[in-house]
């Protein structure tokens, strides 16, 4: 399926806190920020913040950046199909292309 622009800025635009939540991935909170562990390496502790100014996971360790959907296709370890289908299930639907009029000839 081919995804518009604006279903992925849909999926893109949800926010990072509340996708963590629903994958289930513990947080813990340091002050107005919330911190995770990081889906790429080992940790002891948390090293990933979720949230902030630019709607993404940033990893101090490892610097890895994630948003909403490719959050989504780390964790769930899914496709990116299957990440949108997660975060807007109900705005999919195929995105329509525009339809050819006749070549002109035989009008």
């Amino acid at each position: 399926m081919n995804y518009s622009q604006a279903q992925i800025d849909k999926a893109n635009s949800k926010d990072i806190v509340e996708v963590a939540e629903s994958l289930e991935i513990k947080m813990v909170s340091r002050g107005r920020y919330k911190f995770c562990l990081c889906p790429d390496h080992d940790d002891k502790k948390p090293s990933m913040q979720v949230g902030g100014r630019k709607n993404v996971c940033y990893c101090y360790s490892c610097e890895a950046t994630y948003g909403p959907v490719s959050l989504v296709m780390k964790v769930k370890k899914c496709s990116f199909g299957e990440a949108m289908e997660f975060l807007i299930p109900d705005s999919l639907s195929p995105d329509p292309s525009p339809k050819r009029e006749g070549s002109g000839k035989g009008k």
